[in-house]
C-alpha cells in the first residue's frame, strides 16, 4: 500500500473548515434526530399517562361506590340486629304475661280441660 505524498495529505484551510463545518452539521442533525426521538417517547408516556389516570380516576369513583354500598349494608345489619335485640327483649319480658293472659282467656272462653 503506498502512503499518500506529503503534498497529497495536506488540505487547504478552507478545506478543514468545510470538513469541520460538515462534522458539525453532521453531529447536529444527529442530535436532533435523537431529541425528536427523546420528544417523541415523551409525548406518548404523557399519553399514556394521561390515559393511566383516567383510569384510575373511574377506578376510584368505583371503589368509593362499593365502600358506601358496604357501608349501608353494614348500617342496614345493625339496624336489624339492635331490632333483633328490641324483640327478643320484649319477648322474654311481655312473653310469660301473654302466656298467663292466653290460658285466662281460653279458661274464660273456651271448654275446661277433661281427663278423658
Amino acid at each position: 500500500m503506498n502512503h499518500p505524498t506529503q503534498e497529497e495529505q495536506q488540505l487547504t484551510n478552507d478545506e478543514r473548515f468545510a470538513m469541520v463545518d460538515q462534522r458539525f452539521i453532521d453531529m447536529q442533525e444527529q442530535m436532533d434526530r435523537r431529541f425528536a426521538g427523546v420528544h417523541d417517547s415523551i409525548s406518548e408516556n404523557t399519553e399514556l399517562t394521561k390515559a393511566a389516570d383516567e383510569r384510575s380516576r373511574r377506578i376510584e369513583t368505583n371503589t368509593q361506590a362499593l365502600v358506601e354500598i358496604f357501608n349501608r349494608a353494614g348500617q342496614s345489619a345493625t339496624f336489624f340486629a339492635r331490632m333483633a335485640r328490641l324483640l327478643r327483649s320484649a319477648a322474654i319480658y311481655l312473653g310469660p304475661f301473654l302466656t298467663v293472659g292466653g290460658i285466662l282467656w281460653a279458661l274464660a272462653h273456651g271448654k275446661w280441660p277433661t281427663l278423658d
